[in-house]
């Protein structure tokens, strides 16, 4: 893959988050607004991607095998990340709570948001298809042990597994139904999701980028350490670390690469509402959601770049 498709992605994705900072002078980001936007991009955009990308490959024993890989990878990857994070956040002098929503916000990254339509621009439909099952993984921790880490508690209940029913996972569902049975789609289904598709990646980054402006305007404040923990864990440690788990594991070059760019997405953008869902410091995941997510333009590129030269 030529370095200048991924150089290219990230300026064009830094300008459409530029434009979302610059619209909040323009227009308020109230409540609605941002559910609405959040609506658009999970339920229609995200899943449109998710399906045209399965739409454009042909399923085989050897892509099932690197899918299942990237599910099983995702599911230990987010939750030795978890754990490590906490212990590390604890060994930092950090209190009980504190340790656990920091291990919380270093670990559970911006995969669907930002990461599908990020791999689905460099790489094409598979990268989609690839982001897609690794954020399938990450879904499926974050809403069972990763709720319950915050809480304290050990017991998953079914709430928790109600909450990872989500509609881009169903797209998932939906779209390894339809490519295993060999279903074609038709030319009008193919064409809708496609279009659908092409929104995905300018409303996330408008979105974040109105997130992000609202954020410095009400100027909330953590300390120093509180924001350098889980964006140095997040941005640059885990993501290395998981690069020398892959080096052990028999997946593509391709796979590699897009898990590269997955395992180093910011702080997942709703940890804010899942802290304080959970009465948790809303705050806390807000500035790391911010920091993280500006941090990430200049980190993702670094980290792809190391992870190809060292594999």
């Amino acid at each position: 893959m030529e370095y200048s498709i991924l150089l290219l992605t990230i300026v064009k994705l830094a300008f459409l988050m530029g434009l979302g900072m610059w619209l909040t002078t323009k227009i308020s980001f109230t409540a609605d607004v941002r559910r609405f936007l959040i609506f658009v991009i999970i339920n229609i955009a995200l899943p449109a991607i998710i399906l045209h990308g399965f739409f454009q490959i042909t399923i085989d024993d050897s892509l099932v095998e690197q899918m299942f890989i990237i599910f099983v990878f995702s599911l230990c990857f987010n939750a030795i990340g978890l754990v490590l994070g906490w212990l590390f956040a604890k060994s930092m002098g950090l209190s009980p709570l504190k340790a656990r929503e920091t291990g919380f916000l270093a670990i559970f990254g911006n995969t669907g948001l930002i990461g599908i339509p990020l791999c689905a621009a460099i790489f094409g439909p598979k990268g989609a298809v690839f982001a897609a099952v690794f954020d399938a993984g990450m879904s499926l921790m974050l809403w069972t042990v990763g709720v319950l880490f915050i809480q304290g508690k050990k017991q998953v209940t079914f709430k928790n597994l109600r909450s990872m029913i989500s509609v881009p996972n169903i797209a998932v569902l939906v779209g390894l139904t339809i490519t295993f049975l060999q279903l074609d789609p038709g030319f009008f289904l193919k064409d809708l999701t496609a279009t659908l598709a092409g929104a995905a990646s300018p409303l996330a980054m408008i979105y974040i980028g109105m997130l992000t402006m609202t954020i410095i305007k009400e100027k909330k404040k953590i300390s120093a350490k509180l924001i350098a923990i889980p964006a140095t864990l997040k941005l640059l440690l885990f993501p290395l670390i998981g690069m020398l788990v892959l080096s052990l594991l028999p997946v593509t070059q391709e796979v590699q690469q897009v898990l590269f760019i997955v395992m180093a997405m910011p702080t997942i953008s709703t940890a804010s509402i899942i802290l304080a869902r959970y009465q948790a410091d809303e705050n806390y995941g807000v500035i790391n959601t911010m920091v993280t997510t500006l941090f990430s333009l200049i980190t993702v590129p670094l980290v792809f770049l190391v992870g190809v030269s060292l594999l």
